[in-house]
């Protein structure tokens, strides 16, 4: 049920909810706090943790393609082409797409954070 935000006038986020921004463009998404129970999102906030720090502020920034990561959402939500078996295994594969050094992430402590 996570749902990519366009561009409307509504920056809120409902109570049970998080916004991140993923990928070069920060493309913002709205997903439910209980996916970061899950272990793609644990490897997700361990690659935003080594390359970000823990020192973001306001909106959490996702160092993944978007691509990649509307997959992980799908896959979360039940409704990608992953197997539960071959659950880890897909995990792993598309994080192989979530590497700061192929996205061309540098850490910039001052840089826009999208809103």
């Amino acid at each position: 049920m996570s749902e990519r935000e366009g561009g409307g006038s509504s920056n809120a986020v409902p109570k049970g909810y998080l916004a991140v921004c993923v990928g070069v463009d920060l493309n913002r998404f709205v997903i439910p706090t209980e996916y970061l129970t899950h272990q793609a999102f644990h490897i997700l906030l361990r690659e935003a943790e080594e390359e970000f720090g823990f020192e973001q502020t306001g909106v959490l920034r996702i160092p993944c393609e978007v691509s990649v990561f509307e997959s992980i959402l799908e896959m979360v939500e039940g409704k990608g082409r992953f197997s539960i078996q071959k659950c880890s295994l897909g995990i792993e594969k598309m994080m192989g797409y979530c590497s700061s050094n192929q996205l061309g992430y540098h850490h910039h402590p001052q840089s826009p954070m999208c809103r």
